[in-house]
């Protein structure tokens, strides 16, 4: 299955003459542009396509990867072995540039084999989807948050992870939902900890207006070291910010897999 994001948008003025012209002004923005991949979540490697459907449009991209940062040129494929993050825009003389689209992707370790700890924090009844084991079931996230993702609505969140085996370990990765219309924001700060050891602190800024639905993976590296347990904290956003209908209230924060290095 191929994972497209991004929309096409056609502004049309019908003319005194019944024919469609095609309006072309700075007022208005082009579409972002569409970047598709064979897989968000692979073993050995994927590809990313940048592209736009108008032909005239300019399409930048910026690729960061975990290890390096490169560019991607536009309608141009990159095989990578590696997670990457890409973001690109659309420009053309006649239009405001477009916002930008983003699309990551990250490699899945078949090696590190884990459960969550009973202790681990449970997510909200109706939010529950399979349960913990669906933190590790390789399946690519959507967008639909009704359906494979754990959902928890509390200000702390504590996910604690026994792996079958010691294993050396150096980074940990979550893909998390963003829809600020459904109150799912960006959690505020992730932490990993091995026992009341800290090893690893993200701090993530509170959105300043309302974005549209999208995926958000977050990455924690650390020291390499050997272990058979880690955990992780999350602070969730407790009190949405004052452009949010909802105010004051407490967000939703919702993740659908957890990624060992």
């Amino acid at each position: 299955m191929r994972f497209v994001w991004g929309m096409v948008m056609c502004f049309f003025l019908s003319t005194s003459f019944g024919q469609d012209t095609l309006v072309q002004t700075e007022s208005i923005a082009l579409a972002p542009p569409v970047i598709s991949t064979d897989s968000i979540l692979f073993v050995s490697s994927t590809i990313v396509v940048a592209q736009h459907p108008m032909q005239e449009a300019k399409v930048t991209c910026s690729v960061s990867g975990l290890e390096n940062d490169i560019r991607l040129p536009a309608d141009q494929r990159i095989f990578t072995e590696k997670p990457l993050n890409v973001a690109c825009s659309a420009s053309h003389p006649d239009f405001k540039d477009s916002e930008v689209a983003m699309l990551s992707v990250r490699k899945v370790n078949p090696d590190i084999s884990w459960m969550v700890s009973e202790e681990s924090t449970p997510p909200a009844e109706k939010y529950a989807a399979g349960g913990f084991q669906l933190l590790s079931d390789r399946a690519s996230p959507q967008l639909d948050y009704g359906i494979h993702w754990l959902g928890f609505n509390q200000p702390m969140v504590e996910l604690v992870f026994d792996f079958s085996a010691p294993t050396y370990c150096h980074q940990v990765s979550l893909s998390t939902l963003i829809n600020h219309r459904a109150w799912i924001f960006e959690p505020s700060q992730i932490q990993v900890f091995e026992g009341e050891e800290p090893l690893a602190t993200l701090e993530i800024p509170v959105a300043e207006a309302s974005t549209t639905a999208a995926l958000r993976f977050y990455d924690l590296l650390f020291e390499p070291r050997l272990v058979r347990s880690l955990s992780i904290r999350i602070q969730t956003n407790s009190s949405l910010p004052a452009w949010h209908p909802g105010k004051g209230g407490q967000g939703w924060f919702f993740v659908d897999e957890v990624l060992f290095e």
